[in-house]
């Protein structure tokens, strides 16, 4: 930040365009810390009696030198005569000044509340002048407490709001890790820990907002030896019934509008309106299967009256998935076609059968299932999701760089796009990223760091999905689902432009592979492994 800032959330410090003014005493950065959050002047007597103690004599001589090490640092003197000090013309920007600021902004009317919520809590890293104290000085230690509480309960509510707001546009994962950073600055504040609750459950892990609860109530024994309040066990209470009988709920709109997948969409309204009664869109991590199947349900809602229910398997205890949908059918009372939407179901495909059974037993129900592998259930119709075309590939990768850098790619950076598009196969994630890194390097470049080191393909995003984070993590999490005895063979196969699976000994663990959303078919003969997976694997 250029210009004269003054931190005072944690260690207060004084900067002149990024780089640190030291004062020679503490008592300096004190006096400048109450004459910039007190209206920028004061009384010479009101000053030394805040900073010193003692005779009236010898405060006013200690805060003429102290004055005296503060101008030495200041680019421009502080203002004094014989009864007032004052902070000079300039401009000093003061980040708890910028917080009360941005609460006021959001204060004042609906319209870009979120936003200003957004900044103020982003300043605020640490609390009001941590660990900064003055020996002997308790009218400056009552100034500092004073400040520091009622600076925190502005956070307080502008975390409260703030996380309501994001709850209710559907960004539950953005407002747990919010939560998160609250609990780590009051870690005894049962508000940000309901709050982390209702976000967590709101992501659709209602078992891991149950367990907080549990963490919660052994950090409240060890620390205070109290239980929760009343509100926080009214909440589990809530929290354990909506495990017993999931509610209906509808997707909310998607961040981005989705790209290139209307064929896709059409397919899935497709096989059902054909009697299928089970929909599974594979794909290998990160393609956009979630995205692809609830934007369909918010197409296509209206054909359930029966009601909808979503559920993230990967999030549930083994064995509770069945058991939930029992438990949301069994307490729906609507008549006609029920849906239940189950994400993450690679990690509970062994449980597949079970869902099976519900089928059979409930003839209005549909099952829209989203895996990074086939279930090999009878009634199964798959749909392989494969990479973004080079159009929608093209207009992504546009949209994304455009947010990274403020402005579109000249044609000369976007030189290269349609080869490093089929390096990564379109995958959308990984286009994702590589816009990001657009700021820095044209597409030329990023197709051969891709094939130099994929591993440059990390988001800074704080808010990005840590699924989603970088390409390495998608390899392995595509690697460690990866039966073991057909790892092998991916490996050779990788280092294939195209191969025929005519002919070939290893059928079995060819399969394998197909099962697992790892191979993409080329033409009516030939086959190869996804491209943005085979760039790891010869690597690896």
């Amino acid at each position: 930040m250029t210009g004269l800032c003054l931190h005072t959330f944690g260690s207060p410090r004084l900067e002149l365009d990024g780089q640190a003014l030291r004062p020679d005493t503490r008592k300096a950065v004190a006096l400048l810390c109450v004459l910039a959050l007190e209206g920028g002047s004061q009384r010479r007597d009101d000053l030394a009696g805040l900073l010193w103690s003692g005779d009236m004599s010898k405060k006013r001589a200690s805060l003429r030198r102290t004055l005296s090490a503060l101008n030495r640092v200041m680019p421009t003197p502080l203002e004094a005569d014989r009864q007032r000090i004052a902070l000079p013309a300039t401009t000093l920007w003061v980040d708890a000044l910028q917080f009360e600021t941005q609460l006021a902004a959001a204060q004042a009317g609906q319209s870009g509340a979120e936003g200003a919520l957004t900044r103020a809590v982003a300043l605020y890293s640490d609390h009001f002048l941590r660990g900064f104290n003055l020996r002997g000085c308790p009218l400056f230690d009552n100034w500092k407490l004073e400040r520091s509480e009622r600076l925190y309960r502005h956070l307080t509510g502008a975390l409260g709001s703030l996380l309501q707001l994001l709850d209710s546009r559907g960004a539950h994962e953005e407002a747990a890790r919010r939560a998160r950073r609250w609990l780590l600055l009051d870690p005894l504040k049962e508000t940000a820990h309901r709050a982390l609750m209702r976000s967590l459950a709101g992501a659709g892990q209602l078992s891991e907002a149950l367990q907080h609860y549990d963490t919660l109530c052994l950090v409240l024994q060890r620390e205070l030896g109290v239980d929760p309040s009343r509100e926080t066990c009214a909440l589990r209470a809530e929290l354990l019934a909506k495990r017993a009988h999931p509610q209906p709920i509808v997707p909310l709109g998607l961040r981005a509008p989705l790209l290139g997948r209307d064929r896709e969409l059409a397919h899935i309204g497709e096989h059902f309106d054909a009697g299928c009664r089970l929909v599974c869109v594979c794909s290998s991590p990160g393609v956009g299967k979630t995205s692809l199947a609830h934007a369909w349900l918010e197409r296509e809602a209206a054909r359930f009256p029966g009601g909808v229910c979503t559920l993230n398997a990967d999030s549930l205890p083994e064995g509770a998935t069945a058991e939930r949908l029992s438990a949301w059918l069994a307490g729906t009372t609507r008549p006609g076609l029920k849906l239940a939407l189950l994400d993450g179901c690679e990690a509970r495909a062994s449980e597949a059968p079970g869902w099976g059974e519900l089928l059979e037993a409930w003839p209005e129900l549909r099952l829209l299932v989203c895996s990074r592998q086939r279930l090999q259930l009878r009634g199964e119709q798959i749909l392989e999701l494969a990479g973004l075309d080079l159009e929608a590939s093209r207009a992504l990768f546009l949209r994304e760089a455009r947010k990274s850098r403020g402005q579109e790619p000249g044609e000369d950076e976007l030189r290269g796009l349609a080869a490093l598009i089929g390096a990564l196969g379109g995958h959308p994630v990984c286009l994702r990223l590589a816009a990001i890194w657009s700021r820095l390097l044209d597409c030329q470049e990023l197709l051969a760091e891709w094939q130099r080191a994929p591993d440059f393909l990390v988001s800074p995003q704080r808010d990005a999905l840590e699924r989603h984070q970088s390409a390495r993590r998608l390899f392995a999490d595509a690697w460690q689902s990866l039966p073991v005895e057909a790892r092998p063979l991916l490996k050779e196969l990788a280092a294939l432009a195209r191969f025929q699976p005519a002919g070939r000994e290893d059928l079995g663990s060819l399969a394998l592979l197909q099962d697992h959303c790892c191979l993409e078919r080329l033409d009516e003969e030939h086959l190869r492994v996804v491209p943005w997976l085979a760039s790891w694997v010869v690597r690896s």
